[in-house]
């Protein structure tokens, strides 16, 4: 009797074994996502909360698409089948921010980070998602009143989008070249379009154009338009003189 009992618990303990052998083999990892800073700025609380405003797509090493998450439905654990991975997050708008503020666009943001999964393990991922586009307004000194009655400015992407906007309104881009003028009309009812200028901006800037009256008349007896860029996210301090 003792002989079955303990040829029992042996095998108890084979099967016991063999299960904890076969879950650790075949053994899930998890993805915690710890947290998402947009432009230096948390975007998360604590670890286990997800911004609303973004959407979670996971690549394997192949780059097959294995989990996909929705903004606002992206939970604060995924498990993983052990192997290296890709995170893509992206804010929700990041296929329509070209037609967000009645056209004239709005920023987006996306990040990629590698991570790995280990058997039984966390893996902890942080996200610093940069702006994929960049932003240009314009303004006009005090005093051209006197002279004009209103002001656009055209800005046309290298990549055929176009916007005509008025001062103080933000158009947002992604192209590598900007080409842009200044439209005015003076006092007499009289429409100037200024001459075209290229641009090389910067993803992750927002850039303000300065429009003010040349101090030096031209031989016409009239006054040029100077116009500046100022940068106002990373290199706020840098200012451009592009037409004199």
């Amino acid at each position: 009797m003792k002989r079955a009992v303990l040829i029992s618990l042996f095998a108890f303990l084979l099967c016991s074994c063999a299960a904890e052998l076969t879950r650790t083999v075949s053994g899930d990892g998890w993805l915690c996502i710890e947290d998402i800073r947009v432009g230096g700025h948390s975007v998360l609380g604590t670890k286990g909360t997800v911004d609303s405003d973004f959407a979670i797509t996971i690549f394997d090493g192949s780059g097959a698409a294995v989990e996909s998450f929705t903004a606002g439905n992206v939970p604060s654990k995924v498990a993983l089948p052990v192997g290296e991975y890709v995170l893509s997050a992206s804010s929700a708008n990041i296929d329509s921010w070209t037609s967000a503020a009645g056209g004239v666009g709005e920023a987006a943001f996306r990040d990629e980070v590698e991570f790995t999964i280990e058997p039984e393990m966390y893996s902890y991922v942080k996200v610093v998602a940069p702006m994929v586009n960049y932003g240009v307004r314009f303004e006009v000194e005090d005093g051209l009143e006197q002279w004009f009655t209103a002001f656009s400015l055209t800005a046309d992407g290298s990549g055929g989008r176009g916007l005509a906007l008025t001062e103080g309104v933000t158009g947002w881009f992604d192209d590598e070249k900007l080409t842009f003028h200044l439209n005015a009309t003076n006092t007499d009812g009289d429409s100037f379009n200024g001459s075209s200028y290229v641009f090389s901006p910067k993803k992750g800037h927002r850039y303000t154009f300065r429009y003010a009256l040349s101090p030096e008349e031209t031989q016409t007896g009239g006054a040029d338009i100077e116009i500046t860029i100022d940068d106002e996210f990373i290199d706020g301090d840098d200012e451009e003189v592009i037409v004199e």
